[in-house]
């Protein structure tokens, strides 16, 4: 059983490679996703993957770089993703819940600020 450090890094694998495989095994089947820009929240493993696989591709797209950096916040991980593109960084927090191996929910949001953030120096490839 992979722990919440593996799990979380397992995301952040995705994001710095624009590739869901890091974790399609990895998502509870009831797995829900909010984020403060998008006005529904996601509330199963298919279509999270269907979203997450079009905003990657969209990211891939646009040439713009992402980079997603592990953290911790109320002593549990979490990312900031760093998102540079035309020179212009933008920085969101990445907040993940896990159990029992599996990942359960994540959520993009401006609060936490990343400035608010322990950042932990860990970029996984």
């Amino acid at each position: 059983m992979k722990s919440n450090k593996e799990l979380v890094t397992a995301f952040a694998k995705t994001w710095n490679n624009l590739d869901s495989s890091f974790i399609r095994d990895l998502l509870d089947p009831d797995f829900h996703y909010a984020s403060q820009w998008v006005l529904d929240e996601i509330k199963n493993k298919e279509d999270y993957l269907s979203y997450l696989d079009k905003k990657l591709q969209a990211i891939s797209n646009s040439g713009t770089r992402l980079i997603a950096e592990l953290g911790e916040h109320e002593n549990k991980y979490c990312l900031v993703l760093n998102q540079i593109q035309n020179g212009r960084a933008n920085k969101v927090t990445f907040l993940i819940e896990t159990k029992n191996g599996k990942l359960l929910r994540a959520d993009t949001c401006m609060i936490p600020d990343p400035k608010e953030i322990k950042m932990l120096n860990i970029i996984p490839k």
